[in-house]
């Protein structure tokens, strides 16, 4: 069962004790390490993107349309609908044809808060370019066009481009298609829900880059996000702050209530969590204590990344009235 990761406190007295789930699997399968369950069960939500994006290489989009590591990274990403951002998306569609009134992601204003507030003081009207999902939408699209298929409904379980996406993410995490459970994300397409063992092993085997089939699209997606990690979430966003720092040892993907999903090339492991609650604010101290115990970051690349050990609590007046930490207990798994 799910066991404690995190605590918040206020004042210098505990105030909530968050729970959650990690998993550390090696690309043959085996569990290195573990924290509570490694086989709970939760949708993996957009931290599925960048499997999700191996579509593009496999329908012969990638290559067709000539898209850039800026554009890959984006699809893999959920952005903060900055104007790098939407121009990205922008650039996506341009080449393909289509405008954004294709984009089925639903129109927004930013996921982040402070940037929200900006285009509300502005008067900018919610678009779909500013969902945190249109780059992976784009992706859906140039599927369509690359193939030839219908972009009515691209978004639909039925429609091919979301059954190729299927037998992909079952492909990567070692599943078969009808284990995996299939929800309406908050995007409005299919997600799948799986063990976060199964996470775990599918970005092991994407950041290895060695399987038979998906080895090279893979590997080619793994630099694109290495090399435009601020596509992936945005400005002081922590899955940027992290794939960037790292260097290219790693990339990480944020999915939507708590789940989080990390892949390390040269040791061919990957790394999933789930917080039981579903909340966030606790991931980047949980993620970065993993990281400690494993010694997967330099002493520079930590120094870089200080601000997400332990994150201030902060009131509604900006003041720090307590903090959130990490109190994950990984063990070897014998």
């Amino acid at each position: 069962m799910s066991q404690e990761i995190a605590r918040v406190t206020r004042g210098g007295i505990t105030e909530c004790i968050l729970r959650g789930d990690v998993v550390v699997v090696d690309s043959k399968g085996s569990i290195l390490y573990f924290h509570g369950d490694p086989r709970k069960e939760a949708f993996i939500r957009s931290a599925a993107k960048p499997l999700q994006t191996l579509e593009v290489f496999r329908r012969g989009a990638a290559e067709k349309y000539g898209f850039s590591s800026g554009e890959l990274s984006i699809m893999c990403g959920s952005h903060y609908g900055e104007e790098f951002h939407t121009q990205t998306v922008e650039g996506i569609l341009k080449k393909i044809g289509l405008s954004q009134e294709e984009l089925k992601c639903g129109k927004v204003h930013s996921m982040k808060p402070s940037i929200a507030a900006k285009q509300l003081k502005s008067g900018i009207e919610p678009s779909s370019l500013f969902s945190c999902c249109s780059g992976k939408h784009s992706a859906m699209l140039s599927i369509c066009k690359s193939m030839g298929w219908e972009s009515e409904g691209y978004y639909r379980e039925e429609h091919p481009v979301q059954q190729g996406i299927l037998e992909t993410v079952a492909h990567m995490s070692g599943m078969k298609k009808r284990d995996i459970n299939i929800g309406i994300d908050g995007c409005g397409v299919p997600v799948f829900s799986m063990p976060i063992y199964n996470m775990a092993l599918a970005y092991a085997k994407f950041s290895v880059g060695r399987d038979p089939v998906y080895g090279e699209w893979s590997r080619k997606i793994y630099d694109a996000m290495a090399v435009a990690p601020e596509m992936l979430a945005g400005t002081r966003g922590f899955c940027s702050d992290l794939t960037r720092s790292a260097g290219g040892k790693l990339v990480a993907k944020l999915g939507a209530d708590g789940v989080y999903c990390i892949g390390i090339r040269d040791l061919g492991i990957g790394i999933a969590l789930k917080i039981e609650s579903g909340g966030v604010r606790c991931i980047p101290p949980v993620v970065m204590e993993i990281l400690k115990k494993l010694k997967l970051l330099d002493r520079e690349q930590e120094m870089e990344l200080t601000r997400y050990k332990v994150l201030p609590n902060k009131n509604h007046l900006g003041d720090e009235v307590g903090q959130v930490f990490s109190s994950v207990d990984l063990k070897p798994y014998l």
